[in-house]
């Protein structure tokens, strides 16, 4: 097994077609139909069946689709990072999760620029669960996320420290919406939620003896906000985030529980670089 026969491979199961996926990697059938076969002899299965629809994966190809996937990446990164070190360039792979990437610490990215103008940036936006599982497997160096999130197995340090407000529509009275608003108020209205979020909120409704109406969840801020513009529902987001969409009204949630913070995170034990040190403690300083 090789690093070509991985990208055929996902080509291929990206195509559902070998007629297609030859084009797209400008070669002939024959050649990329014998390292399929190839592959599969190697690993000693079957990873494609011939469907009404085309090509599909079998249970085997599935599963290695999900790791050629990380090898890939993981081949690609190490080469970036190689070959911009040999030109005198330092790189920091930083994952962002997707509450995060709209509202980055300016400052302390900013300084460190100044203070390392030959440090290059690989950025990598995911959600938060996926980000942290690179950050572990050190496919990424650093990452800056937004609790909760489990830390087990992290380093953190953490950064601001901000309200969680509900965004309202123009379908409902703002008018008669006071500027903070408390639990059991928010449980009367339909929720527009992040997923991340869910069993915080959840948690926190039951503490107050009510039940809460969440007609949607969302990876998204933005998204969460669109969706309350359409009327559907009240968005709990952020009180940052909130403040750089175009929103019709922003009540504060008094609820501490709910209270939301940037972290700083790397490999639970990693021996940082000296670049990545510096890059750590110029957000520590910043952060007083």
């Amino acid at each position: 097994m090789n690093l070509k026969q991985l990208q055929y491979f996902l080509v291929v199961a990206e195509e559902h077609q070998i007629t297609a996926a030859s084009k797209r990697l400008n070669i002939a059938q024959p050649p990329l139909s014998y390292q399929l076969k190839k592959l599969e002899k190697n690993l000693n299965v079957q990873l494609f069946k011939r469907t009404a629809r085309g090509i599909e994966l079998t249970d085997a190809g599935c599963l290695l689709e999900k790791y050629a996937r990380q090898i890939i990446e993981l081949t690609e990164l190490t080469e970036n990072k190689v070959r911009k070190i040999d030109q005198d360039n330092l790189a920091i792979s930083l994952g962002v999760d997707l509450l995060t990437s709209a509202i980055l610490p300016e400052k302390q990215l900013q300084q460190f620029h100044k203070l390392e103008p030959r440090v290059n940036f690989d950025v990598y936006e995911d959600n938060a669960y996926d980000i942290i599982e690179k950050i572990k497997r050190r496919q990424l160096d650093l990452a800056i996320i937004r609790t909760p999130f489990n830390s087990d197995g992290l380093d953190v340090e953490y950064l601001t420290n901000e309200q969680m407000v509900a965004v309202f529509p123009k379908v409902y009275k703002i008018d008669n919406i006071p500027q903070e608003i408390d639990v059991t108020i928010l449980s009367r209205y339909p929720l527009i939620i992040y997923r991340s979020f869910q069993t915080l909120f959840r948690s926190t409704f039951i503490q107050y003896g009510v039940e809460p109406n969440m007609v949607v969840q969302c990876e998204n801020a933005r998204m969460a906000i669109d969706w309350a513009k359409t009327g559907f529902g009240i968005a709990i987001v952020p009180e940052s985030i909130a403040w750089l969409e175009k929103v019709d009204y922003v009540a504060k949630i008094d609820c501490e529980e709910w209270e939301t913070k940037m972290a700083l995170i790397w490999g639970k034990g990693r021996r940082l670089t000296p670049i990545l040190k510096e890059f750590v403690e110029q957000f520590k300083e910043l952060n007083i």
